[in-house]
Order: structure tokens, then C-alpha cells, then sequence
């Protein structure tokens, strides 16, 4: 950790993981990053920092990775929960593939926003994956994760 962080007044945050919450002080100066290398080399959880996803109890994500802690005014007893960030890759024609990296506790209704917003055509088509020989067509409701997806699996919008 970066020396000139010590000098800083710092809180006690819990972390959240896998529904385990464990205490990490941290200094109010740390960026998010610096929070993320922390969770990783601290905490054992063999999650890189830029896979990792934190948000606040209320909602908030935190999404600029420069931001400090005093910055997104987290203070002492905030509870940061922890998601994993996952490689995906969707075929969206012969020729045409979309390589995106999403929190695995999105929907896959979500991960269609993701293909609209980088400009491809949704309406009326479905995501699926091939799963043991068979084609699933998967679920708008279902949750990544529920769904079998995982790191590097390769989805076809058909």
C-alpha cells in the first residue's frame, strides 16, 4: 500500500462477499483502486482489482476507479459490497463478435442494454448458449450467474 496513505484518517468499512462480511480499515485518501488491491492482497480473495465491482448499501456504485473514498463520501460503518466482473463474448452474426466484461449479477435483459447501447440491433431476438451439446435460449429475468454463465463463455444473439 502506498506509504503516504498511512497519514491519513481512515475508517472501518465492512466488506461484503459471497454474503461473508469481513472489517478492512482504510484510509479516507485510498482511491478505489487502492481499496481493490487491498480486498485482494488482504483478504485473499483471488478476484484482480479490475474485475472487481463496488457498491455502497444504497445503491451507489462505485464506478471511477480515481475517485477516493472521502470523495464518494463513504464514511466509518459503510458496508462495500464486492462483485466479480466476467468476460463474455456474443456473436451477433457470421462474421460479427462483441467481446464485453459485465458484473455476473446482471440480468440478461441487462446484457442486451449493453449490445443496444454499442449500437446493436435487440428487438426481438434472444441470447443462447450451447450447454452440454444442447441450445438454451436464455431467460430475459435470469440472472448471469443462475444462468450458467460464466468467464469466457460465448453467447450467440439470435
Amino acid at each position: 500500500m502506498d506509504p503516504r496513505l498511512n497519514f491519513s484518517p481512515s475508517i472501518l468499512v465492512m466488506v461484503r462477499w459471497e454474503e461473508e462480511d469481513f472489517p478492512m480499515q482504510i484510509p479516507l485518501s485510498a482511491t478505489v483502486m487502492q481499496v481493490k488491491l487491498r480486498i485482494s492482497q488482504e483478504q485473499g480473495i483471488a478476484i484482480p482489482a479490475d474485475r472487481q465491482e463496488l457498491s455502497l448499501e444504497n445503491g451507489t456504485w462505485l464506478q471511477s476507479d480515481a475517485m477516493t473514498v472521502q470523495q464518494y463520501g463513504i464514511s466509518h460503518g459503510s458496508v462495500l459490497t464486492l462483485l466479480r466482473k466476467i468476460a463474455v463474448t456474443i456473436r451477433i452474426a457470421d462474421q460479427y463478435s462483441l467481446g464485453l466484461i459485465v458484473n455476473e449479477e446482471i440480468t440478461v435483459a441487462t446484457l442486451k442494454d449493453y449490445l443496444y447501447g454499442h449500437g446493436v440491433d435487440i428487438e426481438n431476438k434472444a441470447l443462447e448458449m450451447k450447454y452440454e451439446g444442447n441450445i438454451i435460449v436464455l431467460d430475459d429475468r435470469s440472472y448471469l450467474w443462475a444462468s450458467g454463465i460464466e468467464e469466457g463463455t460465448c453467447l450467440s444473439l439470435v
